[in-house]
């Protein structure tokens, strides 16, 4: 499995898990949530494409965490994801260890 399947991999999983957490327990220590998300959307980043629309949502999802809309900066990480292995399937996509998008 290559390093992009793999964070794609570990990006859903952990979706997954701060959903159910959000969802379960209504955290009281936002922080660590908030911390896990902004993780969350850093590997979204690294293996998503280069274009400024993707990173656009993505500073939209990291506007949602500082609001306390964590599910919805999930809900947008999530929508994103569907970009990212759509971009992962591209013959013509660089591995993520070569890309150094800078905005």
């Amino acid at each position: 499995m290559d390093s992009v399947q793999c964070e794609y991999g570990d990006c859903v999983v952990l979706i997954r898990a701060l959903r159910n957490w959000i969802d379960r327990y209504c955290p009281a220590d936002y922080t660590r949530v908030k911390a896990e998300i902004r993780q969350l959307i850093d590997m979204v980043e690294r293996a998503g494409p280069r274009d400024a629309m993707f990173h656009g949502r993505l500073d939209a999802a990291r506007s949602l965490i500082v609001l306390g809309r964590l599910s919805d900066a999930l809900d947008c990480v999530d929508t994103l994801l569907r970009v990212v292995q759509q971009t992962e399937r591209s013959p013509t996509r660089r591995p993520i260890t070569a890309r150094g998008w800078r905005p």
